[in-house]
């Protein structure tokens, strides 16, 4: 009871740093749950949460995609099928989108996107990456490309399914505390992509999305489609 009323005082709903607590209080760090014990170790908590969200932050912005050669497992997740002939998920229109990068980090680099629409393959986009030619970039303009093409259409909701933890956490974590930060990282380099990050966040205002992470070569067709999308623009000249 005694916890509970503290965890209520110093409103810690966070589940991370009720576990961090519990973890102090086993090991004998705590004890008696003190008030000033537990202000100090919510602290404690919050602080291993930021050091492990920029951990991964480093972690997938410098990750390299793997090949399906290197790659290959069997996927059987429900978040494959697409059982609606009209293409709708409730109110919200499917999409899988993926980049592609031969060389990726290398002299001779070249990326490609691709947009795969389930049931409406006649909107599908595969095109060679304009500038930078990299995989994070490929991807994230493969998300961007196909929220432009649900606003011009007037699609108010998507559910995008990307490979890309990047993409994702660019689009729903990353980018807030960006730009609190000055668009620093937690390193205090500059972040990289930011044209391709401010205009990913400005469109998820525009069109409602609903980020769904699959994973890459998996045998699931709506990501291997869009594999195979962009690599056929990476494969295409510059433009």
């Amino acid at each position: 009871m005694l916890w509970k009323h503290q965890l209520i005082k110093h409103q810690v709903s966070n589940r991370f740093q009720v576990s961090f607590l519990l973890m102090l209080t086993g090991a004998g760090v705590i004890n008696h749950c003190p008030c000033c014990s537990v202000g100090h170790a919510i602290k404690l908590a919050a602080a291993a949460k930021r050091a492990m969200d920029d951990a991964e932050e480093e972690l997938l912005s410098k990750r390299p995609k793997f090949s399906a050669s290197t790659q290959k497992r069997h996927f059987s997740g429900t978040s494959a099928s697409h059982n609606n002939s009209d293409n709708i998920d409730g109110q919200r229109v499917e999409v899988y989108t993926d980049g592609a990068c031969t060389r990726n980090g290398r002299e001779g680099a070249r990326a490609g996107i691709g947009v795969h629409w389930i049931g409406q393959s006649d909107k599908d986009i595969s095109e060679r990456l304009k500038g930078k030619q990299t995989n994070q970039r490929a991807e994230l303009t493969a998300a961007i490309r196909a929220i432009e093409v649900a606003k011009q259409q007037g699609i108010p909701k998507l559910k995008l399914y990307t490979d890309s933890k990047y993409t994702i956490k660019c689009a729903t974590d990353w980018v807030k505390r960006w730009k609190h930060n000055g668009w620093k990282t937690a390193n205090g380099t500059e972040v990289l992509n930011k044209e391709d990050v401010v205009r990913l966040e400005s469109l998820c205002g525009r069109v409602d999305v609903q980020w769904i992470h699959v994973p890459g070569h998996s045998n699931i067709p709506g990501n291997e489609a869009a594999d195979k999308l962009a690599r056929e623009g990476a494969a295409c000249p510059p433009n």
